[in-house]
């Protein structure tokens, strides 16, 4: 993933588990590449274009930390990434999926049969995401 700004001539690649450092000393640089972010991160136009294969929005991929002592791990977009990493991972383990998925559903004919009513359904597969939800799955702090 690239980031641009043509207005200050930037041009950082992103590489996993490689950070890059920006270093603006002059502070109306900085407030204005900070404003520019922030307000591209509320869906605003602005001058930086985020780009992997194709023009990516901020607002769907980047979180802006300004205090790393308040990050909160488990907000909406790290919580999603978490769970389509988990699920990826998840996905390969098929007979494990099966043996849970028929644990489960022998459980709930069980208990289903032990009560009055005869037309009680449910879903016969899970998603790993609603086990992941169940258990709240997190990143611990």
């Amino acid at each position: 993933m690239k980031l641009v700004n043509s207005k200050y001539n930037l041009d950082i690649e992103f590489e996993e588990n490689i950070s890059n450092t920006l270093v603006l000393e002059n502070k109306q640089h900085m407030i204005d590449v900070i404003q520019n972010l922030i307000l591209q991160l509320k869906g605003d136009e602005g001058d930086f274009v985020l780009s992997s294969e194709k023009n990516v929005k901020f607002d769907k991929v980047v979180e802006f930390i300004t205090n790393p002592f308040e990050i909160d791990f488990n907000n909406k977009k790290i919580a999603t990434k978490l769970f389509e990493q988990l699920t990826a991972v998840a996905s390969e383990c098929v007979e494990e999926y099966n043996f849970i998925n028929g644990k489960i559903v022998g459980t709930l004919d069980d208990i289903c049969s032990k009560i009055e009513y005869s037309n009680l359904e449910y879903n016969l597969e899970y998603e790993w995401k609603s086990i992941f939800k169940l258990y709240n799955v997190r990143i611990g702090e």
